[in-house]
Order: structure tokens, then sequence, then C-alpha cells
């Protein structure tokens, strides 16, 4: 399974950079020949505000470090009415069970992890601030400074791909309540759709069964 993620063009559109377009046809263009994924990518409101859910960082993320994940996530894809956003289909705790997998690679953890820690850091140095006590406009500032180029591109970008990935993944994982991904973008997953024997990584215990 290959692993998906955003490719860091230098003709990046102005849109790209722009949260105020139509975000169905942007979903629509960027997961073109994607929407049939089935399985996680590590296999090989207007009112975005974190304080009325549930974060639980399994351990492996700090409550600030999933508070960061959480307030992120929902200014990359905000609840604006224009589509769900990345809280209404548990982007964060998607997020989460990526990490916490083992098949994950430890680079791959590592990398998120780390990079959470610096753009954290980076946040306060370059407005004395938590990005969590930040005003939206703020937040938004924030992204668009640093969604440019270098290491902050690449990790807005993955982020913006587990957030995707959220949105796309059969309801099974926890993700994508009651499809409302898949109504939103009017996409039909399929058939088979995965069970809970047959999803990741639980598959691997059914088919050893047989073996």
């Amino acid at each position: 399974m290959k692993e998906i993620f955003l490719e860091n063009t230098e003709n990046e559109t102005s849109d790209s950079k722009n949260w105020e377009f139509n975000r169905r046809n942007w979903f629509k263009i960027t997961v073109l020949g994607l929407v049939a994924v089935q399985l996680p990518w590590l296999v090989s409101c207007d009112d975005n505000s974190s304080s009325e859910v549930i974060l639980d960082g399994k351990g492996i993320l700090t409550e600030e470090e999933i508070k960061f994940i959480f307030e992120l996530q929902n200014s990359l894809v905000p609840k604006d009415g224009n589509g769900p956003s990345a809280n209404d289909v548990n982007a964060h705790n998607y997020f989460v069970w990526t990490l916490s997998g083992k098949n994950i690679p430890q680079e791959d953890r590592t990398y998120f992890i780390e990079k959470t820690q610096e753009f954290m850091m980076l946040c306060e140095a370059q407005f004395l601030r938590k990005f969590t006590n930040l005003s939206s406009q703020e937040k938004t500032s924030f992204i668009d400074k640093n969604i440019q180029s270098g290491w902050t591109r690449t990790y807005i970008s993955r982020m913006i791909t587990v957030i995707f990935e959220a949105i796309l993944l059969d309801p099974v994982y926890d993700v994508n309540p009651n499809e409302i991904g898949w109504n939103w973008l009017q996409h039909n997953p399929g058939m088979p759709r995965p069970t809970l024997e047959t999803k990741f990584p639980e598959i691997y215990k059914t088919v050893a069964l047989y073996d």
C-alpha cells in the first residue's frame, strides 16, 4: 500500500493558500483516483474550539500536543458551512490512531511528534503565544505565513492528508461518522466494504485463522 502524501509542487496555485474557495471541488480534484482508498496511509464549526471536545493523546501525544493538533486541523478545514470540518470527521482521533499503530514506521511516528513540537514552538516564537490561544484570524495568518515552503509546508501538507483520509475512509475506522464525508462528496464507496474482522489491522488476524 503506497503512502499518500501531498506533493510539494513548485507551481502551487493561489487557491491552495486561500481557504475561502469551493472546498468540495478542491477535495474532488485532489483525491481524484484515490476515493476508493480503504486503508490508512500509514499502512506501508464556526466554533473550532477544543473546549467541548474530549481529546485523548493515548499516551503518545501530551494534552497540549493533541489540543494543538485539534485546533490546527480545524483551522485547515473548519466548520464554515462549506462541507464537514476536521472535527466532524474525527480527524484528530484518526491522527492518534495512526500514530499508535504497530505497523507505522518509527520514523513516521517520530517525524509527526517532533514536527508537532517544533510547530508549537515556532508559533510561540512568532506570536509570543501558544497556537491554541490565538484568534481564528491569527491562526490563519500563522498558517499562511508558514505554508509557503520548507518543513512547515510539508508538515501542513501531511496534516491535510490525514484530514483527507478521515473524510474518505469507511466509518468502521471510527472516522467519517454517518458517512458525512461520502455524502458531501456524493461518493459511492463500492463493495465489499471492510468489516470489524476485515479492516486494518484486524484483517491480518482474520487471514491467519485460515493459514
